[in-house]
């Protein structure tokens, strides 16, 4: 299994919606976290989230225009990690209220990479984080 670690500029957390109907049906909105400025999030990919053969597929529909131009973006060195990219793209808009991180690392390099690529931060963590 695939780790990331991300350096992560504005940690948030999730509460009940302030509109009380929205509240009832479970809705949520984020909030910056109390008393934290910056934080690591660790993310651990499931299996096939690079398999090629998973990813070809997942590319080959032209129903997601935002996954699409990720890979565009990515070009052909990373593009076995759009969907990776993807979906830490959109965890990001959870955890850090969308800003990017301020570096990533992983225990793949080559995923580390295109996530540094992509999000324009270096692939090591300061001194003093984890590994």
């Amino acid at each position: 299994m695939t780790t990331i670690l991300i350096g992560n500029p504005n940690p948030q957390m999730q509460v009940p919606h302030p509109d009380p109907a929205l509240a009832a049906l479970g809705q949520k909105v984020g909030v910056p976290a109390e008393g934290l400025s910056d934080s690591i999030t660790t993310v651990e990919m499931r299996p096939d989230f690079d398999d090629p053969e998973h990813v070809e597929l997942t590319l080959s529909t032209k129903n997601d225009r935002q996954l699409a131009n990720l890979a565009k973006a990515l070009g052909p060195e990373h593009r076995k990690y759009a969907v990776g990219v993807y979906e830490i793209e959109h965890l990001l808009s959870v955890h850090s209220g969308g800003e990017k991180p301020d570096w990533v690392t992983s225990d793949d390099p080559a995923f580390a990479a295109a996530l540094g690529a992509y999000f324009g931060c270096p692939t090591t963590a300061p001194a003093g984080s984890p590994p």
